[in-house]
């Protein structure tokens, strides 16, 4: 995963995020005269196995409320974002999502 700023930009690396160890994750802080923002991606392989689902949602669980944006490649076709339903395989990223007034935005 990967985060891209411009080089105006002041950045650094946020290293010590807990609950961010087993699965593909990355933080960093961007500074700017007005503020401060907390960024994180996410990766979620297509095959991932159940652990690493389960540390992926407990990650976001642990991090959203200290973060201002957290993005990411989740990999869960099977969630249909108009009428919030999902098969067994999303279900649980669509609750989370919905606990925490997640939105999808895609660019």
């Amino acid at each position: 995963v990967l985060i891209y700023v411009k080089n105006e930009l002041k950045v650094r690396e946020i290293e010590d995020i807990p609950g961010a160890t087993g699965c593909e994750n990355y933080w960093c802080e961007i500074r700017t005269k007005e503020c401060e923002i907390a960024i994180g991606v996410y990766y979620r392989s297509p095959s991932a196995t159940l652990e690493e689902n389960e540390a992926m949602l407990q990650s976001i669980n642990q991090q959203v409320k200290n973060s201002n944006m957290i993005t990411g490649d989740f990999n869960y076709p099977n969630i249909n974002w108009t009428n919030l339903h999902s098969t067994t395989d999303g279900e649980r990223f669509l609750s989370l999502s919905l606990d925490n007034y997640l939105h999808q935005h895609i660019l």
